[in-house]
């Protein structure tokens, strides 16, 4: 079925993307870059079940994004498909007169700035121009780029740059057979961040199918999206909110 390559694949969304992507039989490829037992142990999980996965450390904020895919060209054995850039950073919540110059640059160079060179790299690999079979870039961006959220001001504006990405790059690189669309989750139980998922939880009225979402509701939406079954959809940012 060919090789998908997934940021942040180590927890909450992306780990659930990780695991329905292999459970439909894609090579996978996702990258980490802190929580290397929880990398290990999913790689170690996916493998005990025969799938093929890779774990790779990644700091999108700092390394040469070339030389790790050469490294995954070296490591993979079918061609790039599917690229899912889920690896995202808040910068934690802070009030807009607080925040320096240095906490916007951090958040775009994670969200934004590494999330494009990744997506050049995937880009040259999967061009039909260049060999490639084709394939599809799906982005996790938010909700918050639409509606804004209260103290995540550069990461909301973050996603906003993402919307805007994900449409602009489906017109310019659709001719390659290369499709790219967003996935933009509302309110998701994220399991690790106690703090968060009772901010989500006091919110759960606002959502018209009374529950917060869940990653495997978003993984099951990017794997649509990666497959063949959706292959006329392109430039879309899909919202997964419950109606909020």
């Amino acid at each position: 079925m060919g090789t998908v390559i997934i940021t942040g694949g180590t927890r909450g969304i992306g780990r659930s993307c990780v695991l329905k992507l292999s459970d439909l039989g894609y090579d996978v490829v996702f990258t980490w870059s802190s929580l290397k037992v929880e990398a290990m142990n999913l790689q170690k999980e996916i493998r005990s079940k025969g799938g093929n996965c890779i774990a790779v450390e990644l700091h999108l904020e700092s390394d040469r994004i070339d030389e790790k895919f050469l490294e995954i060209d070296d490591l993979i054995s079918s061609p790039i498909i599917g690229l899912v850039n889920n690896a995202a950073i808040d910068g934690g919540r802070s009030d807009f007169s607080l925040q320096k110059r240095n906490d916007w640059i951090h958040i775009f160079q994670v969200n934004v700035f590494g999330l494009m060179e990744v997506s050049r790299e995937a880009f040259k690999r999967m061009a039909v121009s260049s060999g490639g079979d084709g394939g599809a870039i799906v982005n996790l961006t938010s909700q918050v780029a639409t509606f804004g959220s209260n103290k995540l001001l550069a990461y909301a504006a973050s996603k906003g740059a993402l919307n805007s990405i994900t449409i602009s790059l489906s017109k310019e690189i659709g001719h390659e057979q290369i499709r790219v669309n967003a996935v933009s989750p509302g309110l998701i139980d994220m399991n690790y961040n106690n703090e968060s998922l009772e901010f989500h939880k006091s919110r759960v009225g606002q959502i018209p199918l009374g529950r917060l979402g869940t990653p495997s509701d978003v993984s099951d939406l990017v794997a649509w999206l990666i497959s063949d079954q959706s292959k006329f959809i392109n430039g879309a940012i899909i919202p997964v909110h419950g109606g909020r």
